[in-house]
């Protein structure tokens, strides 16, 4: 009985990764899916010598299912195999229709992969040159709103007071200064 749950035991686990490898062929994860039909392929081999080593007698439906299920791996994985193929002449055949605007620069079309000959020259264009000029205001925002909230220190001690002249002496000294 134990032999028999071990020979279980794979077929379970090749029919789980047959329907893993399923999804990621639905997915389109042509490499994930090979390898796994390849697992599929190695336990149901696993477990069909674990049957034939079994001295009882195994059940013929089982046995049937793990050929079946080998039968339909080694078809999908070459159906995998001949997607993935298709997928990249079709991917080149796409590459090979893109045409490169080297007219901008690399700076403005960053997000595009593309080979461009044209970097590799002596005079790649990379940035726009001369650049786009901005305007930007000749003093801070930030002073013009603070200015209202400044407190300035009081510097009457360092000023000297003005003497004011009194009466027509005053008024004269005031003359004759301004005349000089």
């Amino acid at each position: 009985p134990l032999f028999r749950s071990g020979a279980q035991n794979l077929a379970f686990r090749a029919h789980r990764a047959f329907f893993v490898a399923e999804s990621y062929r639905y997915l389109k994860k042509w490499e994930e899916a090979t390898a796994l039909y390849d697992r599929v392929l190695t336990r149901v081999a696993s477990a069909l010598e674990q049957c034939r080593k079994s001295k009882g007698t195994v059940l013929q439906e089982a046995l049937g299912r793990l050929l079946d299920v080998e039968k339909q791996a080694r078809g999908r994985k070459c159906v995998t195999q001949a997607s993935a193929i298709l997928e990249m002449q079709e991917l080149e055949e796409k590459m090979g229709a893109v045409t490169v605007d080297s007219s901008k620069p690399l700076l403005d079309r960053l997000d595009e992969y593309c080979e461009d000959p044209s970097l590799l020259t002596s005079k790649p264009s990379l940035v726009p040159f001369p650049p786009d000029f901005d305007p930007i205001p000749c003093k801070p925002l930030f002073f013009d709103l603070a200015l209202n909230h400044v407190e300035f220190p009081s510097l009457e001690d360092r000023v000297e007071k003005k003497r004011s002249a009194g009466g027509i002496t005053g008024f004269v000294k005031g003359q004759i200064g301004r005349a000089v």
